[in-house]
């Protein structure tokens, strides 16, 4: 029997509750062959220390793309470029004519190791905005530090194998809808998509055990996912495959939290790529998805256009349909506009289209 681990995190913001105009949100992760000796999370996590030295630990894409961070950290650190440095100073000189106060502050965290208070990070990021040209310059920073990464994925084999399930696979189930719902049952649905495609696919092959690792985040407010509560939704939601066994592993709680699994730094990344390319345009056709992912982020992302099948899945209807269609209801549909990829993943699961896949 094989045993398999996922790692699970989150984009986009879950407790919106507007139905009038579409909100992108994905969870998903890394599927992650155990007994691989590459994919260790002590060996990813000192691969990724040693390529960006200079930030905070554990990365957090989401900080990364806002900017701050970079120039704060880049400063006067001796393993960054002389030309980054001298930008980065040359920032940090700005910020303290402009915006003393919160620089000190944002300077202080990222000296000890931790990512800056969100109140000054926006006052700093939306200071850099209005001078244009330097703030291109540092979002050009962010798509590198962002290509590094990408880089260690591929290092480590993500995209390599030939078979549908690489030691190295993205899993990511996405929804671009209108929703006015509670926000723990709209990550409920997410998850619960995003595990029900890792054991699919797991079903496809051999015998294998997958445990599930979600990531901490508020289900609601004041309330934290706990082992418990996704063991129950997943009892409840997700179907099983022949020769798949799922277990729950303890919630890893990602803030500040010096020892994180470098696994889950990479669900995060996943997750974040994934949320802006479907934000970016929602619309998209399946194969472009799958590859604009894979490109972003070095993992395998096959699509199922071709065999094997997705390895996106989509929340929602697409979801309650391809369901039923497990059990005899249904029959396959054309994705409507504006949900090409999210109906097109789930007719390469639909029954009796495995060969044609």
């Amino acid at each position: 029997m094989q045993s398999w681990d996922l790692f699970i995190d989150e984009s986009g913001d879950f407790a919106t509750t507007d139905d009038r105009a579409p909100d992108t949100v994905v969870v998903g992760g890394v599927l992650v062959r155990r007994h691989d000796p590459r994919m260790r999370g002590d060996g990813l996590r000192r691969s990724l220390k040693w390529t960006l030295p200079f930030l905070p630990w554990p990365l957090h894409a989401n900080r990364i793309n806002q900017v701050v961070v970079l120039p704060i950290a880049c400063a006067g650190h001796a393993k960054v470029d002389a030309d980054t440095r001298r930008d980065a100073e040359e920032v940090v000189a700005w910020w303290s004519r402009s915006h003393p106060a919160p620089l000190a502050r944002a300077r202080d965290a990222v000296a000890r190791g931790e990512y800056p208070d969100y109140a000054d990070a926006r006052a700093l990021r939306a200071a850099l905005r209005k001078r244009t040209d330097t703030w291109l310059r540092w979002q050009q920073h962010s798509d590198q530090v962002f290509g590094l990464l990408v880089a260690v994925a591929r290092d480590f084999g993500a995209v390599e194998a030939p078979e549908a399930l690489a030691p190295w696979t993205a899993v990511v189930a996405g929804e671009v809808a209108p929703r006015s719902v509670e926000m723990g049952e709209r990550y409920a649905d997410l998850l619960v998509a995003a595990v029900q495609r890792a054991v699919d696919l797991l079903g496809l092959g051999p015998h294998a055990e997958l445990t599930v690792h979600p990531g901490g985040r508020h289900v609601r407010p004041g309330a934290y996912l706990t082992p418990s509560l996704v063991r129950a939704w997943i009892a409840a939601r997700v179907g099983a495959a022949a020769g798949v066994k799922t277990l729950i592993a303890h919630v890893d709680h990602a803030d500040g939290n010096r020892r994180l699994d470098a696994r889950h730094v990479f669900a995060d990344f996943v997750c974040n790529r994934a949320y802006h390319l479907l934000r970016s345009r929602p619309s998209r056709a399946l194969d472009d998805y799958g590859a604009a992912l894979e490109d972003r982020t070095g993992h395998r992302v096959w699509t199922g256009t071709l065999r094997p099948r997705s390895h996106l899945a989509a929340g929602g209807e697409p979801f309650t349909w391809l369901k039923g269609a497990r059990h005899g209801a249904g029959s396959p549909r054309l994705a409507p506009d504006g949900q090409v990829w999210a109906w097109a993943q789930a007719l390469t699961w639909w029954p009796g289209e495995g060969d044609a896949t």
